[in-house]
């Protein structure tokens, strides 16, 4: 099998290995992913499950069935939750459509197949971080690891560089609100709002949320910033998952 794929029942002991955690701790950060992809792509874009992100194969092929099985969030979500739970071990099906037999049914999460390149693109086009086991840590070896490894920390500099050039457009933003005043009807609503939100970062409560308060002021703003809490939480405050090597 080609190092750029990783099978669907792989992912949670790959997720455990790499980051030392229990295989439900895996299994709960994993449906955590998939449930901000989800209201990134479904509930925001309109958007499907792409083909060529996750598909159907066989037991000994990664070729795409010919029977048309259709994957879903409801099923990806189900199934991480599933294994999070307190029968995880005994998980071992997704449920998704069949276009063949025109009806839903379920198949083994070992016969689900992902490209390690493309997931991690889509992860991280949502404005989530994506974690570094997708890149195949230790299933790369050779020119492919390091081309995975250079190839994050390419997407990880673009990451900051959105990040940083989005606060200070918020700046910019915050600015306008309070210095411009011949303003319209709807500019002025628009800027009593950043003002609002902004004046929310004052807070001194031991557990504001200060980046989910910055990332509500953006969308206020309409500064293109990062789209995940977390991401965002993790640059402001240098920490990486615990466990991480």
């Amino acid at each position: 099998m080609s190092a750029d794929l990783i099978r669907l029942s792989d992912f949670v002991p790959e997720y455990a290995r790499y980051y030392e955690v229990s295989p439900q701790e895996a299994a709960h950060d994993l449906y955590e992913i998939i449930e901000a992809l989800f209201q990134e792509y479904v509930v925001r874009q309109g958007k499907l499950l792409p083909e060529h992100v996750f598909w159907v194969g066989g037991a000994r092929t990664s070729q795409p069935s010919s029977k048309g099985y259709e994957l879903d969030f409801g099923g990806l979500r189900k199934y991480f939750k599933a294994l999070a739970g307190p029968n995880g071990a005994e998980v071992s099906l997704l449920d998704c459509f069949c276009r063949a037999d025109s009806d839903y049914t379920s198949i083994p999460a070992r016969v689900v197949y992902s490209s390690r390149a493309s997931l991690f693109e889509w992860i991280v086009s949502a404005g989530i971080e994506s974690p570094n086991f997708i890149l195949g840590i230790d299933g790369l070896e050779g020119g492919g690891r390091r081309d995975s490894v250079e190839g994050l920390q390419a997407k990880e500099l673009g990451y900051i560089s959105k990040i940083i050039s989005g606060l200070v457009n918020l700046v910019f933003e915050v600015d306008k609100a309070h210095s411009e005043h011949q303003l319209d009807k709807a500019g002025r609503e628009r800027a009593d709002k950043i003002k609002r939100e902004a004046s929310k970062l004052r807070n001194e409560r031991k557990n504001f949320d200060l980046p989910k308060a910055i990332l509500s002021l953006a969308e206020e703003a309409g500064v293109d910033m990062c789209k995940d809490a977390r991401t965002f939480r993790r640059y402001m405050e240098g920490r990486s998952r615990p466990g991480k090597r």
